[in-house]
């Protein structure tokens, strides 16, 4: 279960909008700056006995999102990766660990390579935090994902281009945006799908400091 939580929160990192049916929202506006809230919740597969309470208590319910110039800030509930910090300019993922006060641990983005994997878009597939989403639909020989995005919130791939890690670079080459809704799914590991859907959106100025790197005592690649 760690290891699937572990991964579940990773893939929240994932941002994706379609970059063809998109091209005139890249023209005409800037990259996202801002803040996004999520909420989590676990819905059970059909006739499957799931305790989500223990899921909540492990994962939390809230997720805090910044963004700036491709640099990107999570704050979550969990005791696992309670905060994530990826700096474009190093191409890292930073996180720590509520259960490990004194530890900054990262993940070099390009340190796995890419694999196979299969997408469908949907047009106006739904409305989130009252914006119109498209949908894509995600799959790969370990994940089932769908995002949900609304193409003015845009992300400019470059800043992922070297992200090989869970696959990033090769769906923002394909789309450019902030996900508002990610249904995400482990067939065969999990008997439930992660819900996690923005219930706020702050189009703002985010202060450079929000991604200064944490000082920590030990810092320990992962």
């Amino acid at each position: 279960m760690k290891n699937s939580i572990y991964l579940l929160l990773s893939l929240m990192f994932l941002n994706s909008c379609n970059k063809q049916e998109t091209a005139n929202a890249e023209t005409d506006t800037p990259d996202f700056e801002g803040k996004v809230e999520y909420r989590l919740r676990f819905v059970p597969d059909p006739g499957k006995n799931v305790d989500t309470l223990e899921l909540r208590k492990e994962m939390g319910e809230r997720s805090t999102f910044m963004v700036k110039q491709g640099a990107i800030k999570q704050i979550n509930e969990s005791d696992q990766m309670t905060l994530q910090l990826f700096l474009p300019k190093e191409n890292r993922l930073y996180y720590t660990n509520r259960t490990e006060p004194g530890t900054l641990y990262f993940y070099r983005c390009d340190k796995m390579d890419n694999i196979d994997f299969k997408y469908e878009i949907v047009k106006n597939a739904a409305t989130i935090a009252g914006y119109s989403c498209d949908k894509l639909i995600y799959t790969d020989k370990f994940v089932q994902i769908d995002y949900y995005f609304a193409p003015g919130l845009k992300m400019n791939p470059k800043y992922s281009k070297d992200y090989t890690f869970l696959n990033r670079n090769k769906i923002t080459g394909i789309m450019k945006s902030v996900f508002l809704r990610q249904d995400f799914r482990m067939p065969g590991e999990n008997d439930f799908t992660l819900i996690t859907e923005a219930v706020k959106v702050e189009k703002m100025k985010i202060d450079d400091k929000e991604f200064d790197k944490p000082k920590y005592e030990t810092i320990k690649e992962r």
